[in-house]
């Protein structure tokens, strides 16, 4: 597989510009699963739910999460994880933190990586109620 190639940052909703490869490659959208804090999988649409569903990067994919973004909440302290184990930190590994993060407060600096089987978790350790939103690509291993 050759990696994505990411063509800069900034601008509206990340302004993150990516070629294609061959046709694999899918933007995911995801969202906290609720806005009460603690360590939760982020969601994605599922036909079963309003609420969507808890994000396993699927067999022989990769996923990027190319821009994170903070729709309401204050004092913040998160950190976005990578984890085999839905809605847990323990055993997972910090890719991201933020603290004091304000309402509009983005990731958009490099992109974060995570492979077949993993979760992307939220965990929110301090602050007040919040919700994030989150876009990248997934794309073949």
């Amino acid at each position: 597989m050759t990696e994505p190639n990411v063509l800069g940052n900034g601008g509206v909703a990340g302004g993150a510009k990516f070629i294609w490869e061959n046709g694999n490659t899918e933007v995911i959208n995801l969202w906290s699963a609720d806005d009460y804090g603690g360590t939760k999988s982020m969601h994605y649409p599922s036909s079963a739910t309003l609420n969507g569903a808890d994000y396993e990067v699927p067999s022989s994919r990769v996923f990027y999460m190319l821009n994170l973004h903070k729709s309401w909440g204050s004092n913040t302290d998160v950190a976005i994880m990578k984890n085999t184990t839905t809605d847990s930190a323990t055993g997972a590994t910090t890719l991201w933190r933020i603290y004091e993060a304000q309402v509009g407060e983005n990731f958009q600096l490099g992109y974060l990586k995570f492979v077949a089987g993993e979760f992307v978790i939220q965990n929110v350790t301090g602050g007040n109620d919040q919700f994030w939103t989150a876009w990248g690509v997934e794309v073949d291993a």
